[in-house]
């Protein structure tokens, strides 16, 4: 409910304003936001002020297919999660179903 009321009050201030998305973003939005949106979300440099950063940020999104996803973040940290239970059961003595130990003994 809370991003619905945010989105909303964008798009308002986006029209009052007489704004496109890349100048709502430099205008109001921190170069420390935008930096870090382009390193976590869109995987892109997050160097610049708030004007370069805006613009890259409008490109990806105004390209054919952008969906958002989660922060690239998230997505390395689960990936070290796994990493981390799959060292884990090495070090327990307890094999993982996709662990190449257990593979090669199901296969022989």
């Amino acid at each position: 409910a809370a991003v619905e009321i945010l989105v909303s009050k964008l798009g308002d201030c986006l029209q009052v304003n007489n704004l496109n998305a890349e100048g709502l973003l430099a205008r109001f939005f921190d170069s420390e936001v935008l930096s870090k949106y382009c390193i976590e979300v869109l995987g892109k440099s997050g160097k610049g002020k708030e004007p370069v950063l805006a613009a890259r940020i409008a490109r990806e999104w105004a390209k054919p297919g952008f969906e958002h996803s989660e922060p690239l973040l998230k997505k390395s940290n689960k990936r070290k999660e796994s990493r981390n239970n799959e060292n884990d059961d090495k070090h327990s003595g307890v094999e993982s179903e996709s662990s190449p130990a257990k593979k090669k003994k199901t296969q022989q």
